[in-house]
């Protein structure tokens, strides 16, 4: 994703933050509230949640207005 242009690598994690989105609602609806099994979202959404933390976390906090932490 580092080899991304800066609008490809924003287009992707936008992309990626809608999967991630969509994950969990349907997760929420289908193992929490039908199969009472809390734990599914993690199990089953953990994955794009991880992508997002390592590429995407600087311009989420950007477009949400927080103040953007430089890595160490």
């Amino acid at each position: 994703m580092e080899r991304l242009s800066p609008s490809d690598r924003q287009l992707a994690c936008e992309v990626l933050q809608a999967r991630y989105k969509a994950c969990v609602k349907q997760s929420l609806v289908n193992d929490v509230l039908g199969a009472i099994d809390v734990d599914a979202p993690t199990r089953k959404c953990g994955h794009l949640f991880a992508e997002l933390t390592a590429h995407c976390a600087e311009l989420i906090r950007a477009a949400s207005g927080k103040p953007v932490m430089p890595e160490r």
